[in-house]
């Protein structure tokens, strides 16, 4: 739902992880469902590197360990969005198994 007024571009859709994105990600790419960890930040970018960070940054660093962004379009259906989310669910649940 969109606040009145106001109207969404629907360009991401984000989700934080209670664990590790990386075998999520790999597990939704592998059944089809192209997803990604959130951007990596920037000081660990190659134009960055051996510049050292003025504080630690623990927040920016937990997001990027556990953030996920999901397939997202404007034009994406609600069975596209059912199987995403479906699929979404079994690799979570596999990943709490391996636990």
């Amino acid at each position: 739902p969109e606040p009145v007024g106001f109207r969404s571009t629907f360009w991401m859709y984000s989700a934080l992880l209670p664990g590790a994105a990386r075998p999520v990600v790999d597990r939704l790419n592998a059944a089809g469902v192209m997803a990604r960890p959130i951007w990596m930040p920037l000081v660990r970018l190659p134009a960055f590197a051996g510049a050292a960070p003025a504080m630690d940054m623990p927040v920016i660093e937990d997001l990027y360990h556990r953030g996920i962004s999901l397939p997202c379009s404007a034009g994406l259906e609600a069975p596209e969005q059912e199987r995403v989310v479906g699929t979404l669910r079994e690799c979570l649940a596999s990943a709490a198994a391996v636990r």
